[in-house]
């Protein structure tokens, strides 16, 4: 064959997930920013660092909220891989319910300890009544909080990339606006900030609820408490998909929390702010990196479960590249503008070395974007153990220690125990990689099974008239020297003709269309799965007395299923 498997595809999706996950996130972390600036610019420097401290607190509804959010989407994503609907279905509804019920339990915590439990993580008294006030009407929102974001994911894994864009935007307008209106206008202060966040989180989950109303979506709400629905095992793979991007976020929390508390006590609450302002701006950055991440999650689910580790091992190579220009792209800018950022959050004639403190942080993007793709990339591989050990050198078995030199350094042992951490988690994993690699023999770093003996070919085509004969032409004498049977030889290749024809056909706008096509010698009959990028796909299933190639199709395939999972157009045909 001279044709051979690119990415063609599997870069396309992937783009559309990024673009929409970025946005999202970026909106959401973007309004995070304007919170602050508005509560700095428009009340005032300690209200803006008491609306800081309360972020390890309000992490850990984050930490619970990502561990049922990650980890349930990627049980779907695998199970839509599988074709396996009703597992999909169970753990959709069963991410809901945990969602609500986790939630509510935040909620009265929130009523009831919020502030005896601010007392115990805040160490400056100047700050200490907004934080309080801040932490406590936040959390009784976590049931929407929960819900929205799990809806964020749920939407993804079905190729709904859109309206889950559309529910996190929507949030993060909503903030904005009431922030506008309660701040400024009403002169609120810290509530009318913390008043404005949970009314976007309530708005989101409005919106996402849309979903549950739409006829084309493959995930059902079900009795997933059923004797028959596997709710067990669906737990535990939600926990093992969850916990570690959750792991990260609750390590992140621990580490920033001592991070306020050292900087409270040791440079008061201007190191604060001044942290306030490098956290604000890494939010980008993070943002940047985590949507690298979680774009490859329903790519890599699905091909998980289909068994398809060459389109995985394509996917990440893709993503590394475009992630590494990111970085740069980043650093360049915060470099660049550094000493203009901090008038943004009402910290005005900010001396000199506070500009350095952020070029200097910058730095660390470069090994944090690498961990965070080690994380997302081990998660979706079903290797969890080797995601949770990034957070945890990194934030607590590295970053923790380094911190207690800010005391003696300043913020400077600030940037130190950054920079040092993410480099150390990044290098240590990759060690523990190499190692695992060797012991096991795999082929390479990315720990993939070796190559399926089965697969006798694997490509991608143009959808072409010329390249649809080629194809038909080269694949039969494939088939024919791996010894398949002349006649079953002939129908594979007369049916990829078809296809191919018959997708470009369709396609009434003149774009590329490209298809991927695995051939696989089961055990009695040739399987022959065909997946293209077309926005009008060409489905054999759909019988018509004028199409004759429909008749061919279904008159040569003894077995022909169509599915659309996440946006991709796959059909499967057994000869």
């Amino acid at each position: 064959m001279e044709n051979a498997r690119n990415d063609k595809i599997i870069k396309k999706k992937y783009m559309q997930f990024f673009i929409s996950v970025l946005i999202s996130v970026l909106v959401l972390q973007i309004t995070t920013i304007i919170d602050s600036m508005i509560v700095g610019t428009a009340i005032g420097t300690k209200e803006m660092s008491g609306v800081k401290a309360s972020n390890p607190i309000i992490s850990v509804v984050i930490v619970f909220t990502t561990l049922i959010s990650v980890g349930a989407s990627m049980v779907i994503s695998i199970a839509l891989g599988k074709r396996n609907n009703k597992r999909a279905n169970d753990t959709f509804t069963f991410g809901l319910f945990a969602s609500v019920v986790i939630g509510l339990v935040f909620t009265l915590l929130g009523i009831f300890l919020s502030n005896q439990i601010v007392s115990l993580v805040t160490s400056n008294a100047d700050i200490l009544e907004f934080t309080q006030e801040y932490t406590r009407i936040v959390l009784i929102a976590s049931p929407f909080m929960m819900l929205s974001t799990y809806l964020g994911y749920a939407l993804r894994s079905d190729g709904f990339s859109k309206l889950s864009m559309t529910l996190l935007i929507s949030g993060g307008v909503i903030n904005v606006c009431f922030d506008l209106i309660l701040i400024l206008g009403f002169n609120l202060g810290v509530t009318g900030a913390a008043i404005a966040t949970d009314i976007s989180y309530v708005g989101a989950t409005l919106i996402g609820s849309i979903y549950l109303f739409m006829k084309n979506r493959n995930l059902h709400l079900s009795n997933c408490f059923s004797k028959d629905s596997e709710l067990k095992d669906i737990f535990v793979k939600i926990l093992k998909n969850g916990y570690p991007s959750s792991a990260r976020l609750l390590f992140t929390a621990i580490s920033i929390l001592i991070a306020n508390y050292i900087i409270g006590k040791y440079v008061g609450y201007m190191g604060i702010a001044v942290f306030s302002v490098i956290s604000n701006l890494s939010l980008i950055a993070t943002a940047v990196f985590q949507s690298s991440g979680a774009a490859m999650l329903p790519i890599m689910g699905v091909f998980y479960g289909e068994k398809d580790y060459k389109g995985i091992g394509l996917l990440v190579r893709f993503v590394f590249g475009f992630l590494l220009l990111l970085i740069a792209i980043i650093i360049i800018v915060l470099v660049s503008f550094a000493p203009l950022f901090y008038p943004l959050f009402g910290i005005k004639d900010a001396p000199g070395e506070y500009a350095t403190y952020l070029r200097l942080f910058s730095i660390g993007f470069i090994f944090a974007g690498i961990d965070y793709l080690i994380l997302y990339y081990f998660t979706a591989l079903q290797k969890s153990y080797i995601s949770v050990i990034v957070p945890l050198l990194e934030q607590i078995v590295i970053c923790v220690p380094l911190l207690f030199l800010i005391p003696s350094m300043g913020m400077y042992g600030l940037i130190v125990a950054y920079i040092v951490s993410e480099f150390g988690a990044g290098f240590i994993t990759l060690l523990v990689i190499y190692f695992i690699k060797k012991k096991k023999k795999y082929q390479n770093m990315l720990l993939l099974p070796n190559e399926r003996t089965d697969i006798l070919l694997d490509f991608t085509v143009l959808a072409s008239h010329a390249e649809a004969s080629i194809v038909s032409e080269n694949v039969n004498n494939v088939l024919l020297k791996n010894n398949i049977d002349h006649l079953k030889a002939n129908r594979v290749a007369v049916i990829l003709e078809e296809m191919i024809v018959n997708t470009k056909e369709k396609e009434k706008n003149h774009k590329k269309v490209y298809i991927d096509v695995r051939i696989i010698k089961g055990e009695e009959n040739i399987i022959i799965s065909f997946r293209s990028n077309s926005n009008h796909p060409y489905n054999p299933l759909n019988e018509s007395d004028e199409d004759i190639s429909q008749k061919i199709i279904s008159s040569f395939a003894i077995k022909l299923r169509y599915n659309q999972i996440i946006g991709f157009n796959q059909i499967l045909m057994e000869v």
